[in-house]
């Protein structure tokens, strides 16, 4: 990072942002797996893709999914970023434009925020659909197995963004 990971505990060290996409099919064990574990296990968090503009705040941050899968005795990995419209803005212009700490801040070339947030918040399953969720924007429906984003979900129209 540009001299903003040196100044910014939230960007340095358990923080630096993990700047790839992974797919990793099997992982080597160390020890032992119970017997019968199968499952997965998912985690959100803020991750932003690139350097973000200053001062940077993680709440705002881009939200990367990781998920584990342990299948057969055997452990995945996988990782990808939540696809909002900030996310893939920013990723056409290969740079940050919008800042962490308030619209204030944002490049003059980004224009008008998309309205989708950053789905960086927390993760829940709901009829059966797992959802990307941050306390300012919709939720935000993702693949459980491929972890791609399917977009905004609205529960069939009946919740609306005010």
């Amino acid at each position: 990072m540009t001299g903003l990971a040196s100044d910014n505990p939230f960007l340095d060290r358990g923080f630096a942002p993990q700047r790839q996409e992974l797919d990793c099919p099997d992982l080597r064990i160390e020890g032992v797996l119970p017997n019968g574990l199968e499952g997965a296990y998912y985690r959100i968090g803020p991750n932003p893709q690139f350097d973000p503009l200053a001062p940077y705040n993680p709440l705002m941050g881009d939200g990367m999914i990781h998920a584990f899968r342990v299948v057969g005795g055997r452990v995945s990995y996988r990782n990808r970023w939540v696809r909002t419209g900030r996310w893939t803005r920013e990723r056409a212009a290969g740079r940050a434009l919008f800042a962490t700490a308030g619209p204030f801040g944002d490049d003059p070339d980004a224009g008008p925020r998309p309205p989708d947030g950053v789905a960086n918040t927390n993760l829940v399953w709901h009829a059966g659909r797992l959802l990307a969720l941050e306390e300012g924007a919709l939720p935000v429906e993702i693949d459980p197995q491929t972890l791609e984003t399917a977009g905004p979900y609205t529960f069939g129209g009946r919740l609306g963004r005010n």
